[in-house]
């Protein structure tokens, strides 16, 4: 593709001159959501050679639930700590982010395999309780409810986007990566649309 010294790509999609973008402008750190470094990890596998030689140092992931599955092509070109990629996950009362965890190759990722949303970044702390508010086991399910200096004044609580139809909770987002992990599904939106007002269907 395009780096110092390196042949640049015949790709002119946008992903590929954005590529060439962090190569000529000699970027270090890139903070992207998932779904856009995955289209631009197409544009490095579609490169004439690996871009080895970007000064990328850290990649930062966030916004949206991480598939590291599909990071397995990228570390297949690249070392794990040229650039290091680094998964976060925050809300907007903590200025956006909570917890981190640096990533690695792992070989044989399940798919869909879930998005690893790390520990808490100093400044904060990081408590996910049951409903009533009592810690809950590691390995349960709860809300994750974030404490400390780094957290806006005020703050009484986020929700997440779980819905409830007929009694049961769905996180419309689980199934987004179910369907996004099939092959012949490139992007997917999933939401709740009430054909029968009050009904919940």
């Amino acid at each position: 593709m395009c780096g110092r010294g390196s042949t640049p790509s015949r790709s002119t999609s946008p992903s590929g001159n954005f590529l060439r973008l962090l190569a000529r402008e000699r970027v270090t750190v890139l903070n992207q959501t998932p779904s856009a470094f995955y289209q631009l990890g197409q544009a490095d596998t579609q490169a004439d050679e690996p871009t080895a030689d970007l000064d990328l140092r850290w990649v930062v992931f966030g916004g949206e639930a991480l598939d590291r599955t599909r990071l397995q092509n990228w570390y297949s070109r690249h070392p794990d700590d040229s650039p290091v990629l680094v998964n976060m996950y925050g809300i907007t009362e903590t200025t956006v982010l909570n917890t981190y965890e640096p990533l690695n190759a792992t070989p044989d990722l399940p798919a869909p395999t879930p998005s690893i949303i790390g520990r808490g970044l100093p400044g904060l702390r990081s408590y996910v309780p049951d409903p009533l508010l009592r810690p809950v086991p590691v390995g349960v399910s709860g809300e994750l409810y974030p404490a400390g200096p780094g957290l806006a004044r005020g703050y009484l609580g986020h929700t997440d986007h779980q819905v409830k139809i007929r009694g049961f909770r769905i996180e419309p987002g689980e199934i987004e990566a179910a369907l996004t992990a099939h092959p012949a599904v490139a992007q997917v939106a999933v939401i709740v649309r009430e054909d029968r007002p009050g009904t919940g269907f």
